[in-house]
């Protein structure tokens, strides 16, 4: 499993966690090589990123 993190220290650590630091608006390009090879991809942003002017992925 791989986490996509803007805080890694806000994720606890575990062996079979590979953790990836990024802004998901800031960094599309290294968000997507995150996920290459994975069958599916959980999401926990919240709403607030869009209410703030975020537009998410193109």
């Amino acid at each position: 499993m791989t986490a996509f993190v803007r805080r890694p220290s806000d994720l606890a650590q575990h062996p079979r966690l590979n953790i990836v630091i990024g802004r998901i608006l800031e960094d599309d390009e290294h968000l997507r090589a995150s996920m290459a090879g994975y069958d599916s991809v959980f999401s926990s942003l919240g709403t607030g990123l869009f209410i703030k002017g975020g537009g998410g992925l193109k």
